[in-house]
């Protein structure tokens, strides 16, 4: 389309307008909205954890990083104030059965940001949600490295537990 044709295609009041002297954006040519891909999913600890729980499941379980509370958890209430507090809120890694995708583990990586205040609570809520709905929370502190026999340990006894706080 030319120019000219543009310009015919703006309609009158934008006519009055520049008649009158108004200044008017041209029509953007650019992207629709101001969004770009990040160059990384998840943190260098995440994915070194990740790495080391891949081995130790040994396809076991498909483990799900970065997955919102209102992905696995739900309320019976239709009181908003729940569903916000787990609408802006994650967990680090979910682990579920092959097969049927049922939720089994929560696991959250804890690094020196969950010293806060704000951040013990949030964690302590998580504890709690993740105690009332049933699903065991898995809190591994972040390290360098991680030694496979231990996690497996961790993850079997946090499974045998009702929830893990």
């Amino acid at each position: 389309m030319t120019q000219e044709n543009t310009a015919d295609r703006r309609g009158c009041l934008y006519g009055i307008m520049h008649l009158f002297g108004s200044k008017t954006k041209e029509p953007s040519t650019g992207p629709m909205y101001p969004f770009k891909r990040k160059s990384y999913f998840l943190s260098k600890a995440e994915v070194s954890f990740y790495q080391v729980l891949k081995s130790t499941l040994q396809e076991k379980a498909v483990i799900c990083p970065k997955i919102r509370l209102s992905d696995i958890l739900s309320t019976e209430t239709r009181n908003v104030t729940y569903w916000n507090q787990i609408s802006q809120k994650h967990i680090d890694f979910l682990l579920c059965r092959p097969d049927t995708m049922e939720p089994i583990l929560a696991i959250e990586l804890d690094d020196s940001s969950h010293t806060s205040a704000k951040a013990q609570k949030s964690d302590n809520f998580k504890n709690e949600a993740f105690k009332a709905a049933g699903l065991p929370l898995l809190r591994m502190s972040a390290k360098r490295g991680y030694n496979i026999e231990e996690l497996r340990t961790a993850i079997k006894s946090a499974m045998t537990k009702p929830s893990i706080t």
